[in-house]
């Protein structure tokens, strides 16, 4: 019996210590420009709390939380479209 304890310990040893690895993985940064940007929509009120942007069929679409809206931006920013102007009961 006492064998049978030695052996299933000596088991767990070894496999607690082939999950170690001593191997290290250098994290890669990147350093970016920024090529385009835009600070506010046409009506002059600025985007706010940005959550989410997507490139999709030549467009950019972003999700401003605090308007409660998505801005569809051409490539160039001349155009900008807004789908889905929310509206709530609450005041901020």
């Amino acid at each position: 019996m006492k064998i049978r304890y030695l052996f299933i310990g000596f088991l767990c040893i070894i496999l607690f210590f082939s999950c170690i690895t001593n191997t290290r993985k250098e994290i890669v940064s990147y350093d970016l420009l920024v090529d385009k940007s835009i600070a506010e929509y046409p009506d002059t009120s600025f985007f706010s709390e940005i959550r989410c942007m997507q490139y999709y069929n030549n467009c950019i679409y972003t999700m401003d939380v605090s308007r409660r809206d998505i801005a569809v931006l051409d490539t160039s920013f001349n155009e900008i479209r807004v789908i889905g102007r929310g509206e709530t009961d609450q005041e901020n």
